[in-house]
C-alpha cells in the first residue's frame, strides 16, 4: 500500500516523488488499478516473492521505472515499457544473450526506442554488457538490423563531447566484428542496402572508423577502401540520388588513399619503404618518431612546392596538405636526428624503471593539526606511462631546478630514452636509442617511504612494456622541448579532410567571391557609422581595404609598418559582430601580439566578459585575466548527470589502476635479461597452457610412504632450472620427459616459455593501457563540455595559432576567422585554424617585414627550394590572389619613414600628423638625413 505524500503541494520532487499525491492526502491506498512496479524485477528480471509480490511484474519489467503512479504523471509511463524491460536485462545479466536475428532485431528496436540522454554510457558501462550484446547483435542480425544498430551508435543526438569516448568505444566493439565490413560492402554492392539514408549511415559510419584515434594501424586490413567504391556507385545510381552518401564516402576514400599506394621500394620522388614510420597516405604517419625512423640513412621525403612536384599532382588538395605535413615535422625531425647521433652538447640524464604512471599521487593533508598529518592519495587525469626516478650526481639538483624554470622538460615535450650502459662508458659509448616518449609529468621531487625524497618524471610511449623490461641506468635526453607546439598542428592537418576555401588556396577559381553569411553585406556600412560616430574618416587606401575585406571571402590586407592594422582589424571585428550572429575567431602567433588586440577591442568597445574568451594560459595582462576561457570554467558547474558519469569513469580507472601496477611489475619481472622466469609465474603459466608438465615440476604433498616432504613450493624448479635431477622428492622421474633433458636443453625451453609469458603479459597489460586511456579520454571530453560550453556563449575568441589547433573541435561555431601579424604565421599554422564552419577568412600583416620562425634552415626561403617559411598570406599575395594595401603611415617621423619607403614600401605616404612630432634626438643636434638612401643600401647615422 502506497503512502501518501506529507509535503503534498509543496513536494519538492514534484513528478519523481515515490509517493502517493491525491486530492485527499489523508487516503492511505491508491485509486483502483494505479500500482506500483516491482525494482527488483526490472533490474535483474527476477523476483523471489513471484505472484506474491505486492508490485506490478509487466512483461518482465517495470510499469513506470520504479516510480509511483498518480495524478499529473507523464502519460507516457503509464503504458508498460516492454522493449526498455528487455534492454535493461541483456545488457545487465550475463547469461541473458542474444541468441538469433529475431532477438537482435528486438534489441535495434530497444536502441531506437530508447529514452534517456544516456545510451553511449550505458553501452559501455564496464559494469554492464552492452557491448557484448552489440558485438551479439551485429553477428546474428540481418544487413536491415545492423544499419539500424550503426544508425543509433553514431546518430547526431550523441555528438555532444561527453559522449565521445564512450561512441568510439561503441564504433570499436563493432568494426573489431568478425567479417562486419566485408557483410556489409557485399550488401551495398549487391543492392540489398540502396535506401540513401541507409548509404549515408554507412558512410558516416567508415568515416567514424577512418578517423577514430585507434592504435597505429589497427584499423589498417579493414576494407574500407571497397566500401567507400561501393557506397559512391550505389549513391549515384540509387533514386533519388543518395548525394551526402557520395559526399561522406568520397571523403573516406581521400582519407585512405591520401598518398597512393605504396611501391614496396625506397624511391627519391615519392614516399615510402625507408623505414616503419615512412607511409605514403600522411594521415598514417606517427607525429611522434620511431627509432628506426630517426636512424635511417635514406634522405626522408620532402614534397616541393607546386608546380615541382610530382607527387600527388593528380589531387592538389592532398597535396599541399601533405607537403605543409612533411615540412613542418621535419622542421623538429631535422634537429632530432642530430640529438641522436651525438651531435648535441646537453648531458643526458640517467633515469632507471620505477613503475607504471597511472596519475595517483600520495600528497599530505596539511589543513588539521600538525601531529595529524597523513598522506592521502591524489589522482589526476592523464594518460599510462612509465615513472623513472632520475638520478641526481653532483650539482644535479641545481641543473633541474634550471630545467624546471626553463620549461623545457615541460608537459609535452619529446624525450629519447637511450639503452643502459656502463657509468664508466658514459662519456665514450656510442649511445642506442631505444624509444621516444613525450613527457606528462615534469620531474618533480616526490617523498618516499623512507623519509626521503627523490627526483621523478613520467613519460607515455608507443610501447611501454619496451621500456617497462629494462633495468638499471638509463641515459634520458630531451630532444624537442617545443613539440608539444607542433603536435597539434600536424594532428589539425591529418585531421583535415576537406580543404577550406579550396579555389583560393590552390588558386583554382578567379576573384574570391563574397562571403555568404546573413549580415555581410551590411558590414562596410557599420563601419562607416561607427568611425563617423568616433568622429574619424577613411583616407582612400583604409575605405579600399574595409571594402575588399567584405567583399572577398578569402580577404588579404597588407599592412606597412605604422599604417593602422590593428585599427582596422578592430573596426572590422566590431561590425561583424554588430550585423551578424557569426562567432569570430581572432588568431595570433604569440600571446603578446593576441593580448595587445584584445585588449584594444575589449577598451575600445567596452564588451563584457560573456562575450570574449581567451584561450590558452592565463595571460600576463591582468586586463584580460577575467577573459581566460580557463579561469570561467571554474565557474561553472556540471549537472548531475556528467557528475554521475565522471564518478563512474574515475571508479572504473580505479579498478583498472591496481591491475595496470601488477601487470607492470609482472611485464618487469619477465624481462629477457633473466634466463628462467619466478616460479610464481611459470606455474600460472604451466596451469594454464601445459598441465601435464606441471606435474613434474609440483613438489608432492607427502612422498610413497605418507611422510611430508621438506622444502619450498619451488624446490624442484631451482633444481631443474640448475640442471639437476629431482633426487628422492620425485617417483619414477626417469621417466618424465622435463627431467631427461640436459641444461642447455632446459634453458632453452624456459627461454622459449619466458617469450611466451612476456608476450601474454604485454598483451594483458596493452589492453588495460588502452581501456585506461579510453576513459582518460573520455574525461578529458567531459571537462572539455566545460570549455566548449563556456566558447559556445561568446561571441569573440582570441586564441593563438598552436591553441586554434589544439581546441578545434571545440571552435565547430566560428564562422569568421581573423587572422594578425599573418605574414608571421606558417601556412600550416593558418590552415589548421580554419575549421569546417568558416565563412570568412580576413588575413592583416605585412609579408615584408618578418617571416615565420623555421629552426631549420634548409628548409627556408634562402636555405633551399622548400619555402616552410613562406606564410599563406605571403603566397596568396605575390600569387596574385586579390588583397588590398594600406599606404598611409601614422607613426614615424618623414625622416625615418624615408628610409622604409626608399628600400621597401615606394607607395608608403605620410599622414600630415608625423610632421608636427618632435625631431629624433642625436647626441648633440637633432636627427637629420643628411643624404638620400639607396635602395640597396641601409644608410647609418652617427
Amino acid at each position: 500500500m502506497l503512502q501518501p505524500c506529507r509535503y503534498g503541494a509543496n513536494c519538492r520532487h514534484r513528478d519523481r516523488c515515490r509517493f502517493l499525491h491525491v486530492d485527499g492526502e489523508a487516503a492511505l491506498a491508491p485509486p483502483a488499478g494505479w500500482i506500483r512496479s516491482c525494482h527488483k524485477w526490472s533490474e535483474t528480471g527476477q523476483c523471489r516473492f513471484g505472484a506474491r509480490c505486492h508490485f506490478a511484474h509487466v512483461d518482465g519489467g517495470p510499469l513506470m521505472r520504479g516510480r509511483a503512479c498518480y495524478p499529473g504523471a507523464n502519460p507516457q509511463h503509464l503504458a508498460p515499457d516492454p522493449l526498455g524491460s528487455f534492454f535493461s536485462r541483456l545488457i545487465r545479466s550475463a547469461q541473458a544473450g542474444i541468441q538469433d536475428a529475431q532477438q537482435a532485431a528486438r534489441f535495434a528496436d530497444a536502441l531506437e526506442q530508447y529514452q534517456d540522454d544516456d545510451l553511449p554510457w550505458r553501452l559501455t558501462n564496464l559494469d554492464e554488457h552492452g557491448l557484448l550484446r552489440l558485438r551479439e547483435a551485429a553477428v546474428l542480425g540481418e544487413i536491415r538490423t545492423l544499419t539500424r544498430i550503426l544508425a543509433v551508435v553514431i546518430a547526431e543526438r550523441w555528438a555532444k563531447l561527453k559522449f565521445a569516448g564512450a561512441v568510439r568505444g561503441c564504433v570499436r566493439q563493432l568494426w573489431a566484428t568478425p567479417d562486419l565490413m566485408e557483410r556489409l560492402t557485399k550488401a551495398v554492392a549487391d543492392r540489398a542496402v540502396h535506401a540513401p539514408a541507409d548509404l549515408q549511415t554507412l558512410a558516416e559510419f567508415g568515416l567514424a572508423v577512418a578517423t577514430a584515434p585507434y592504435g597505429r594501424g589497427e584499423a589498417a586490413n579493414l576494407p574500407l577502401d571497397d566500401l567507400a567504391k561501393a557506397l559512391i556507385e550505389a549513391g549515384r545510381l540509387s533514386a533519388p540520388p543518395a548525394a551526402a552518401a557520395v559526399h561522406f564516402a568520397q571523403r573516406l576514400r581521400a582519407l585512405l588513399t591520401g598518398g597512393g599506394a605504396a611501391t614496396g621500394s625506397v624511391a627519391t620522388d615519392r614516399p615510402g619503404g625507408r623505414h616503419s614510420n615512412d607511409p605514403t597516405n600522411f594521415r598514417e604517419i606517427s607525429i611522434v618518431p620511431t627509432v628506426d625512423e630517426a636512424l635511417s640513412q635514406h634522405r626522408p621525403f620532402l614534397p616541393l612546392p607546386t608546380p615541382g612536384e610530382a607527387f600527388l599532382r593528380d589531387d592538389p588538395e592532398t597535396q599541399l596538405l601533405d607537403r605543409q605535413f612533411r615540412l613542418l615535422r621535419e622542421d623538429f625531425l631535422a634537429p632530432l636526428r642530430d640529438a641522436v647521433a651525438g651531435e648535441v652538447d646537453q648531458p643526458p640524464f640517467r633515469v632507471q624503471v620505477k613503475g607504471v604512471e597511472t596519475q595517483a599521487r600520495m600528497v599530505v593533508d596539511r589543513t588539521g593539526p600538525f601531529d595529524q598529518f597523513e598522506p592521502k592519495a591524489r589522482t589526476g587525469i592523464g594518460p599510462i606511462g612509465v615513472r623513472f626516478e632520475i638520478q641526481l650526481r653532483r650539482g644535479g639538483s641545481k641543473a633541474l631546478h634550471e630545467l624546471v624554470r626553463s620549461g623545457d622538460a615541460k608537459k609535452g615535450a619529446l624525450l629519447l630514452l637511450l639503452h643502459p650502459y656502463p657509468p664508466d662508458q658514459l662519456a665514450t659509448a656510442a649511445p642506442t636509442p631505444l624509444a621516444f616518449g613525450r613527457v606528462i609529468r615534469p620531474p618533480t621531487e616526490e617523498p618516499q617511504d623512507d623519509d626521503r625524497t627523490c627526483w621523478e618524471l613520467s613519460a607515455s610511449f608507443d610501447d611501454h612494456t619496451l621500456v617497462l623490461r629494462e633495468r638499471g641506468w638509463m641515459p634520458l635526453l630531451l630532444v624537442a622541448q617545443s613539440f608539444f607546439a607542433y603536435e597539434p598542428i600536424l594532428a589539425a592537418l591529418q585531421k583535415t579532410v576537406t580543404l577550406p576555401f579550396r579555389e583560393e588556396l590552390l588558386g583554382e577559381g578567379g576573384d574570391s567571391p563574397p562571403p555568404a553569411y546573413p549580415g555581410a553585406e551590411r558590414v562596410l556600412a557599420c563601419i562607416e557609422r561607427n568611425l563617423t560616430a568616433d568622429g574619424l574618416q577613411l583616407d582612400v587606401a583604409q575605405r579600399a581595404a574595409f571594402e575588399h575585406a567584405c567583399s572577398h571571402r578569402v580577404a588579404n590586407i597588407v599592412g606597412p609598418p605604422g599604417t593602422g592594422k590593428t585599427f582596422v582589424g578592430v573596426e572590422l571585428a566590431h561590425a561583424i559582430l554588430q550585423t551578424s550572429k557569426q562567432q569570430l575567431l581572432v588568431v595570433c602567433y604569440t600571446n603578446h601580439a593576441l593580448d595587445q588586440f584584445l585588449e584594444a577591442m575589449i577598451d575600445k568597445k567596452g564588451w563584457g566578459v560573456p562575450k570574449v574568451a581567451r584561450l590558452g594560459i592565463k595571460s600576463k595582462n591582468e586586463t584580460l585575466s577575467k577573459y581566460c576561457v580557463w579561469e570561467r570554467v571554474r565557474e561553472q558547474r556540471p549537472d548531475n548527470a556528467d557528475r554521475k558519469r565522471v564518478w563512474q569513469l574515475r571508479n572504473l580507472q580505479e579498478r583498472l589502476r591496481g591491475d595496470l601496477e601488477t601487470l607492470g611489475e609482472r611485464v618487469r619481472a619477465l624481462s629477457p635479461q633473466f634466463v628462467f622466469p619466478r616460479w610464481s609465474e611459470v606455474r600460472v603459466w604451466l596451469e594454464q597452457m601445459r598441465p601435464d608438465l606441471l606435474a613434474q615440476l609440483s613438489m608432492p604433498p607427502v612422498d610413497e610412504d605418507g611422510f611430508r616432504l621438506v622444502g619450498g613450493p619451488d624446490h624442484l624448479w631451482q633444481r631443474w632450472k640448475t640442471g639437476n635431477d629431482p633426487g628422492d622428492t620425485l617417483v619414477h622421474w626417469e621417466h618424465m620427459p622435463l627431467w631427461q633433458l640436459d641444461l642447455a636443453a632446459r634453458r632453452a625451453m624456459a627461454g622459449r616459455w619466458l617469450e611466451e609469458m612476456a608476450e601474454e603479459a604485454k598483451k594483458l597489460f596493452m589492453a588495460s593501457a588502452r581501456k585506461y586511456d579510453e576513459l582518460n579520454t573520455e574525461l578529458e571530453s567531459m571537462r572539455a563540455q566545460t570549455v566548449e560550453r563556456v566558447l559556445t556563449e561568446a561571441r569573440l575568441i582570441g586564441a593563438t595559432t598552436t591553441g586554434a589547433a589544439k581546441y578545434k573541435h571545440l571552435l565547430r561555431g566560428v564562422g569568421v576567422l581573423l587572422i594578425e601579424e599573418a605574414g608571421e604565421v606558417l601556412e600550416a599554422h593558418s590552415i589548421a585554424a580554419m575549421g569546417g564552419g568558416v565563412q570568412h577568412a580576413i588575413s592583416i600583416g605585412d609579408h615584408k617585414q618578418l617571416r615565420p620562425k623555421v629552426h631549420t634552415h634548409g628548409l627556408t626561403v634562402a636555405g633551399g627550394p622548400y619555402a616552410l617559411n613562406r606564410s599563406l598570406f605571403e603566397r596568396l599575395v605575390l600569387g596574385g590572389a586579390a588583397h588590398a594595401m594600406l599606404s598611409t603611415q601614422h607613426r614615424m617621423r618623414p625622416e625615418i619613414s624615408r628610409i622604409a619607403r626608399e628600400m621597401t614600401y615606394n607607395q608608403l605616404i605620410d599622414a600630415e600628423a608625423v610632421a608636427a612630432r618632435p625631431h629624433v634626438r642625436s647626441r648633440h643636434a637633432a636627427f637629420r638625413c643628411p643624404r638620400p638612401c639607396s635602395s640597396r643600401r641601409l644608410s647609418y647615422f652617427r
